[in-house]
């Protein structure tokens, strides 16, 4: 296990504590699967698709440069965006957002649904955020190998 790695679970581990109801066990994971193919072994994380999304999204999560700034005021954390590239940066990124979005949602499902469709869009399009949560659903297991 290398620092990341340590500093993912350390990072992780007080994500979660300042949370009510504890990050359902994977979901980072599942979300990375999700939307990169990248997934997490014994030997790390394997960044599979590297392109960015179509809105500019980067990082094995492809997290948006707007969730990536509210991560930063919430934390204080002086990250480039660029950084989103490094899979373990990403991840620590991605267990924050997903926090703020439970504390706005008040349900890890709504939360995961608004990753990808934004507080907003989860409301507008509820069709599309539903068919979201499905697929992050759908890749317990392939998400860690």
């Amino acid at each position: 296990m290398g620092a990341g790695d340590m500093i993912a679970i350390l990072l992780g581990g007080l994500l979660m504590s300042a949370s009510v109801e504890p990050m359902p066990a994977g979901l980072v994971e599942r979300i990375a699967y999700t939307e990169s193919r990248s997934y997490r072994d014994a030997a790390g994380w394997h960044y599979v698709d590297r392109r960015r999304g179509s809105s500019g999204e980067l990082g094995c999560c492809q997290m948006t440069l707007e969730a990536f700034r509210i991560v930063q005021r919430r934390t204080g954390w002086r990250h480039r965006f660029a950084d989103l590239s490094d899979p373990y940066t990403a991840a620590v990124y991605c267990a924050e957002y997903l926090c703020y979005l439970r504390e706005h949602t008040h349900s890890w499902d709504q939360a995961t649904e608004s990753y990808n469709a934004g507080l907003s869009g989860r409301r507008d399009n509820p069709e599309r955020a539903a068919a979201y949560l499905a697929k992050v659903r759908e890749a317990a297991g392939k998400a860690s190998q």
